[in-house]
């Protein structure tokens, strides 16, 4: 009995064919459309893409493309292209209880149009709080609204936190020779950096099956402690805005569709509610969403000595592998930079002979995507 059903068990699993969608090789070049009128900045911000094949990868923004806001009275404001796929339109007048229409013309010559939205009023951020937890420092956000609120809440962020190399470098190679490193340039100072990090994934809340108009710890990321962002100084800015029913049911289903599928458990994929539609094909595909909103922003600072990491823990910083070598004078420092002098001992004296070096990537900090000016908002 037990050998029957080992053959059983291997012949089932041999004859398990893998499944491949017909929509993977379908026409997917869907318009998607991010849009936000920002009534606190009195801008309008678009970006444009195109749906890609499951087994695609990266993101296809769509180019020149002829965007319009228009308001109830028919006056058309165009945005500017500033990047390819993305477009703005900065110092409106913006009409407190108007209503306004976006109007997109692509390159293949189709027409889209959005419903009519109208302006939210900002919800307040009470306050940014964190909690260690046992994964990491926990980060959430705490808000309310009044009678002219939805009760419904999206949220992003923009993270910056400060990291140092491996080494901090003193000397500039210049040709076989070297010179003191001026630590009050940029250029040269290269020891310090600043990375920021926009958030990725999708942040809605609601009241809506609340007694009052409040939000209470709502996480918004959970930096782990295996993260080399909190070894120094880190921030973190989140921006708050009220949306209407549609828009929070239409990110709620984005959120289901992109960050819960991979087994048999999740939900299926389907076609999340827009309110962006082609007008020039009506049976054509369009995803996204347009929404305007006044904002409200907080930012908090956490240094090291505000939490407790725990012991045993130590973040991946990137350079676990760097290390210094000695190159005696006259041999030339070829593609490593010099960290500082090397030096023996003398009849008591300290005398250079050389220079310890590194490769670039371990001293100079901004090849890991930092900058080295220091942000305006820096505390």
């Amino acid at each position: 009995m037990t050998k029957i059903f080992i053959v059983g068990v291997v012949t089932l699993c041999c004859c398990i064919d893998p499944y491949n969608p017909s929509t993977i090789s379908g026409n997917v070049n869907f318009l998607v459309v991010e849009a936000f009128l920002n009534a606190t900045e009195n801008t309008c911000s678009v970006k444009l893409s195109r749906t890609i094949p499951l087994e695609g990868s990266g993101i296809q923004h769509e180019p020149g493309a002829t965007i319009i806001l228009q308001d109830e009275t028919g006056a058309q404001f165009p945005l500017i292209e500033e990047t390819a796929g993305a477009y703005v339109i900065e110092n409106l007048t913006l009409s407190e209880n108007g209503k306004y229409t976006l109007k997109i013309a692509t390159q293949d010559g189709e027409q889209y149009e959005s419903d009519a939205v109208a302006i939210y009023k900002a919800a307040v951020i009470d306050s940014i709080t964190w909690h260690e937890t046992r994964n990491g420092v926990a980060i959430d956000v705490n808000a309310h609204g009044n009678a002219s609120n939805t009760g419904y809440y999206y949220w992003k962020f923009s993270e910056t936190w400060a990291y140092n190399s491996a080494f901090n470098s003193v000397l500039v190679p210049i040709g076989d020779t070297v010179k003191l490193r001026d630590f009050d340039d940029p250029n040269e100072a290269i020891y310090r950096c600043y990375m920021s990090e926009n958030s990725s994934s999708i942040l809605v809340g609601s009241s809506d099956k609340l007694e009052e108009d409040i939000i209470q710890q709502f996480n918004l990321i959970t930096v782990p402690w295996t993260s080399p962002k909190t070894l120094l100084k880190y921030s973190i800015l989140v921006e708050q805005r009220t949306i209407d029913l549609k828009a929070y049911e239409y990110w709620q289903q984005l959120k289901k569709n992109t960050e819960k599928l991979g087994t048999i458990f999740d939900p299926l994929p389907f076609l999340p509610l827009s309110n962006m539609r082609c007008v020039s094909s009506p049976n054509k595909i369009t995803l996204g969403y347009f929404n305007a909103s006044e904002t409200s922003q907080e930012r908090i600072f956490i240094s090291p000595a505000d939490i407790d990491v725990p012991d045993g823990t130590f973040p991946v910083t990137g350079y676990e592998n760097c290390l210094t070598i000695v190159k005696l004078f006259g041999e030339g420092f070829d593609s490593y930079i010099p960290v500082q002098f090397e030096v023996t001992n003398v009849g008591g004296f300290a005398v250079p002979i050389g220079y310890q070096v590194s490769i670039p990537r371990c001293v100079d900090c901004r090849i890991l995507g930092g900058t080295s000016v220091k942000p305006d908002f820096w505390e």
